[in-house]
């Protein structure tokens, strides 16, 4: 048992994680059941320790963006500061709820409920916009405090994937520290070639017995007399998660086409496989289900194997609250349409930075906040 490779909950939480492509990350176990117990399934507890690299790459598996909910008091805060460079380095988002002083997830739902705990699950926060805050706010009005604490946060902004956000980081930081750009700028060079020095390499974390991950069909190999547990392939992915969902509710007639089609769910699948697969299943929709010769009949054999296992996948997770899995699955959908839409944003926002067009630049900025 190594508590930095566990996360309580995870196998529990697993589906829902996928579906949402979030996970909330809580301390103890009381604050992980409670949260279940609310309504809240995407949620895993570290055990009481701090979030490690191990951690990360577990959560990788499964989510784009994580979510931390540790305690409210300056222990806490600086293990989510810990918890943000992990999840920084390893290239996914992190975001924080603030609850009240004195308050845990277990504390804050009993007195205020589900409904509150929502509305602050949907005001979550960079954790970067919460630590420049910190930092700022720690430094006050003297320079060389002020300084230092500017060259702590750029060492913090540096570790974010996107170049872009770094810049719009680093004008937030230039504006309310008063200090000039360009020398954030340098100091951002700096600090990005120490990081450079200092990169470690990653390894994944072994498949043990004493941590075994959930089941997940999807990394099996299909049509094997004796089906092995396979490393992840590098070549793209036939779909996302929330696409094998959808298309999983409209294989195993739990959702009906008609309903997908109203609720605009075909238009949110991106990967050309899932387009594929979804206008080969509205081809073939009937009351009385699918006949899969007929389906593998119109197939290439690498997509009878998708098919094959889209077939395999449903195991019995969608027997209940299939209403909530749809609605989830859709919300999902919805995010990864967003994220594309940001990547196409800043590809416009690189083009007018070349070319100084300052309207379409400011425009093109505005689009690309409203899309976070």
């Amino acid at each position: 048992y190594h508590k930095g490779r566990v996360l309580f909950g995870l196998y529990q939480a697993r589906q829902a994680m996928r579906q949402s492509g979030e996970v909330l990350v809580v301390e103890g176990y009381f604050d992980q059941l409670a949260l279940c117990r609310a309504g809240f399934p995407q949620v895993v507890a570290t055990c009481g320790t701090a979030l490690t690299a191990d951690h990360v790459q577990v959560l990788k598996r499964y989510v784009q963006r994580v979510i931390l909910l540790f305690d409210q008091d300056a222990a806490g805060k600086k293990a989510t500061f810990k918890a943000m460079t992990v999840l920084l380095e390893e290239g996914l988002a992190a975001a924080v709820i603030e609850l009240p002083g004195g308050d845990d997830p277990d504390s804050f739902i009993q007195r205020e409920g589900a409904e509150a705990f929502q509305l602050r699950l949907e005001k979550s926060r960079s954790v970067m916009d919460l630590f420049i805050d910190d930092l700022l706010a720690e430094a006050g009005s003297g320079i060389e405090q002020k300084a230092r604490a500017a060259e702590k946060i750029v060492e913090q902004i540096s570790g974010l994937s996107s170049e872009l956000e770094q810049d719009l980081y680093l004008k937030e930081l230039a504006a309310r520290s008063g200090i000039d750009l360009g020398q954030l700028k340098e100091v951002r060079v700096r600090v990005a070639g120490q990081r450079q020095q200092k990169k470690k390499i990653v390894t994944e974390v072994p498949l043990t017995e004493e941590y075994p991950f959930p089941e997940d069909p999807f990394s099996e190999t299909i049509g094997a007399n004796h089906p092995q547990r396979t490393k992840p392939a590098a070549a793209k992915p036939g779909w996302s998660p929330s696409e094998k969902t959808l298309l999983c509710l409209l294989l195993k007639n739990h959702v009906p086409a008609e309903k997908i089609l109203e609720s605009g769910g075909l238009d949110l699948l991106h990967h050309q496989n899932s387009l594929d697969m979804a206008q080969l299943l509205l081809n073939h929709s009937a009351d009385s289900g699918f006949d899969m010769e007929s389906l593998a009949a119109e197939l290439d054999p690498d997509k009878v194997l998708l098919l094959t296992a889209l077939a395999s996948f449903d195991q019995g997770q969608f027997c209940e609250n299939v209403d909530a899995i749809f609605s989830d699955c859709l919300k999902s959908l919805q995010q990864e349409q967003i994220k594309r839409q940001r990547v196409e944003s800043i590809d416009k926002i690189r083009h007018y930075e070349q070319g100084q067009e300052t309207k379409n630049l400011n425009d093109s900025l505005k689009e690309f906040t409203n899309l976070k």
